[in-house]
């Protein structure tokens, strides 16, 4: 290959554009995983006395609801704080304040407060410093610095975002069900090591009173799975912290089996509610991924490759894929690596298992649960549960005027739209035109997921078109159980 004559060269100047901060908002993170970065921040800042065990890590948040400024999100611990020195680093996108690899890539808090809202203040105080500074804006060149006279507080840091978008849940009934107790499970090392004690807790505000009133309140309680042991019939799984090794790489593998109904009852302990993370159903099975003691991802085995398809009869399956050393997450930290060391493992793990029997597969429908039997499911709960429901007529595919496509189930004046996988915001605007041809009042998403997206089109249609559209899970309807001896001869 020949060489190019370079005669001369010039400069260019690249300037870093502030619009980086709001862009940082266009990422695939759920509200836990967006509360996540930010208690992860505050459990990489904590004293060395909280480190040793001789105090406690105490998180606060707070969702504060205005009906003429909308709602103001906070989060405060009572850490080291943050040194001035390091602040440019904390503001900067791919900077970090130190600490260790649960804030690795320095973009987590920029991002949970673009998903969020928008930035009010970062206010922070170090032990021996008079003052605490304050933040107001986040971006490139200079920025003013505020000194706040904190006498009473030692060290800590709270950060307020402001003009909160949909994606965070203002509900006290959401906020037990699809925030507290994933916390608690993704946290779980954290809320039960004597040692290490971390406090998180959550505070829902009427910001309307004068004084503030509490609404409700939580304490996020460590969640962790249950097991039932083949042979020792006690609360154990049957693999636990067995140690893989690869080149540069190293896991713990815990793995076991949920109780049953009367197994649960047996060892004297309380059922998962449906809501709660590891009741039994499809969308509940399989590993956990651990990196630095908490769970990166709650994930199903097809997910990470340890079987071909999701299927009802692995829902019982529970356990913990702890990453040790040597699995880089992505820039959003709810993602690992699927690098060579992440399917060597896998390859690894996958073998194990099946040698002992414990990935076994018999009939397993070629695209998991077919969409018509969580149809038939709910159409039945409609009709029967009188106790709930009282409709007179509940009819499944059912027809709008022209429009393609059929209504999954119509009961009364409600229409129910039922998605397998994750509910999208189209999947909203779709309902909306079925109410709308045929004249619907109500309107029901459910699905396994609802997508960000799909929760801000719900608000949207709404507020604009003064419609009555609401979203739940599956598992709101407990329609996500093992397939029936029945069900699986019409697949």
């Amino acid at each position: 290959m020949g060489k190019d004559n370079i005669n001369n060269n010039e400069i260019i100047r690249v300037e870093p554009h502030n619009e980086i901060f709001k862009e940082l908002g266009q990422n695939n993170y759920s509200q836990v995983d967006l509360f996540g970065e930010l208690i992860d921040n505050s459990i990489a800042g904590r004293t060395v006395d909280q480190l040793n065990g001789f105090d406690s890590l105490n998180i606060t948040i707070k969702i504060i609801n205005y009906s003429s400024k909308g709602t103001v999100f906070s989060i405060e611990d009572n850490g080291t704080g943050i040194e001035i020195k390091k602040l440019p680093n904390v503001i900067a996108p791919a900077g970090t304040s130190g600490g260790n690899s649960l804030n690795e890539h320095g973009l987590g808090m920029k991002q949970a407060i673009a998903s969020l809202g928008e930035l009010y203040y970062l206010e922070t105080k170090v032990e021996g410093n008079e003052y605490a500074n304050r933040v107001n804006d986040f971006n490139y060149g200079n920025v003013i610095v505020d000194k706040i006279e904190k006498p009473k507080m030692v060290h800590y840091t709270k950060l307020v975002i402001k003009e909160c978008n949909p994606i965070l849940t203002t509900k006290g009934i959401q906020i037990t069900k699809t925030v507290v107790p994933w916390l608690g499970a993704k946290y779980r090392r954290y809320l039960n090591d004597s040692k290490n004690k971390v406090n998180i807790s959550i505070e829902l505000i009427d910001g309307n009173e004068s004084d503030d009133e509490i609404v409700d309140s939580w304490k996020v309680k460590e969640v962790h799975p249950n097991y039932f042991g083949r042979l020792n019939r006690q609360n154990k799984p049957e693999i636990e912290a067995k140690v893989f090794k690869g080149t540069g790489w190293e896991i713990k593998l815990t793995f076991g089996f949920a109780p049953t109904d009367e197994e649960y009852e047996s060892l004297g302990i309380e059922k998962p509610k449906n809501y709660e993370p590891y009741h039994v159903a499809l969308s509940k099975q399989g590993l956990d991924i651990i990196k630095d003691d908490r769970v990166i991802n709650f994930t199903q085995l097809s997910e990470i490759g340890l079987v071909p398809r999701a299927h009802n009869q692995f829902n019982s399956i529970r356990g913990e894929i702890d990453l040790i050393k040597g699995f880089p997450t992505s820039s959003s930290k709810n993602y690992i690596i699927r690098g060579e060391s992440w399917l060597e493992m896998i390859a690894k793990v996958k073998m194990f298992l099946k040698e002992r029997g414990f990935l076994s597969e018999g009939k397993i429908p070629s695209t998991g649960i077919p969409e018509k039997i969580y149809r038939d499911r709910l159409a039945k709960q409609l009709r029967s549960n009188k106790r709930l429901y009282d409709y007179k007529n509940v009819n499944v595919e059912v027809a709008v005027g022209k429009l393609n496509g059929l209504i999954d189930v119509v009961s009364d004046d409600t229409i129910w739209e039922l998605k397998k996988d994750e509910a999208k915001g189209l999947d909203v605007f779709q309902c909306f035109a079925y109410m709308v041809m045929g004249e619907y009042a109500h309107g029901m998403i459910v699905a396994k997921e609802v997508s960000s997206g799909a929760k801000e089109a719900v608000d949207f249609v709404n507020k604009q078109y003064h419609c009555d559209i609401k979203w739940f899970y599956f598992s709101d309807y407990n329609i996500d159980q093992n397939l029936s001896e029945e069900e699986l001869k019409k697949i």
